[in-house]
């Protein structure tokens, strides 16, 4: 597996090259067990990073093996690239855009955010302002399905989203929900 890893290596960074060169990236990672690694415990939890481009027309997805989960291994994986970068609130993406001078903008998730929310009110029954909280982002769930739906190029997504789900975000953060 490893000398096959190797041969393709080429390709891989053809793939990243040409990945980076996109405006808008999300990425991801999650822990990963590997049996047995040189120099490490076989408890010890290594990281799958991902990144990868929206939409179903020409996706591009790259993984990243890490033996850790901290911010330098994105940071050095999205050297050159200068755009949007969706993750969740993970502090090492935060750093990551910090490093970069501010050529890599943060967006953050909604599904993130949303769970929280849907935390509070599945323990509590007078969790008012969370269920609502839980309606508002529903609705900006909605314009981003219409949008697929209707298979919206980037320029038309923004547009859509000046104009729906900008005075849905101006309510939100202007309700009893975030203060």
């Amino acid at each position: 597996m490893m000398t096959c890893g190797k041969l393709l290596l080429p390709l891989v960074q053809l793939m990243k090259k040409d990945l980076l060169s996109e405006k808008y990236l999300q990425a991801d990672e999650t822990k990963l067990q590997v049996l047995s690694e040189k120099g490490r415990l076989s408890t010890s939890k290594s990281y799958m990073w991902l990144y990868k481009t929206v939409g179903t027309e020409n996706l591009k997805i790259v993984y990243d093996y890490s033996p850790s989960r901290s911010a330098s291994t994105a940071t050095d994986f999205l050297q050159g690239f200068e755009g949007w970068l969706q993750s969740d609130a993970y502090s090492g993406y935060k750093r990551v855009s910090k490093d970069s001078g501010g050529k890599i903008r943060n967006v953050f998730c909604w599904a993130h955010a949303r769970r929280k929310f849907a935390d509070i009110v599945k323990s509590s029954s007078k969790a008012t302002v969370s269920a609502e909280a839980i309606v508002k982002i529903k609705k900006l769930y909605k314009i981003e399905k219409d949008a697929r739906e209707q298979n919206l190029g980037p320029d038309n997504v923004e547009i859509l989203r000046q104009e729906k789900s900008k005075p849905l975000l101006k309510d939100l953060k202007t309700s009893p929900v975030l203060k």
